[in-house]
């Protein structure tokens, strides 16, 4: 009985240890995220800071509303 030789793929080497820890390929991405989370901050404390002086409206009307309320009473 004659038998055929297996045909095997070739062999591909593995990846460099340095290669597996090289991370500038995802230095970019996390440079933008970076940027990503610090535009998201500012727009955070921007509206915060919005937020509180809308607050600060509505109280000094509040109690401009609250005085004129008394003086027509008196």
């Amino acid at each position: 009985m004659k038998m055929n030789k297996s045909y095997t793929l070739p062999c591909r080497a593995p990846p460099k240890a340095e290669a597996l820890l090289d991370s500038s390929h995802e230095e970019a991405p996390l440079k933008q995220l970076e940027y990503e989370r610090e535009d998201i901050d500012k727009r955070a404390e921007a509206f915060i800071k919005k937020f509180r002086e809308r607050v600060e409206i509505e109280r000094m009307d509040s109690i401009e509303n609250y005085f004129q309320m008394l003086a027509r009473d008196i």
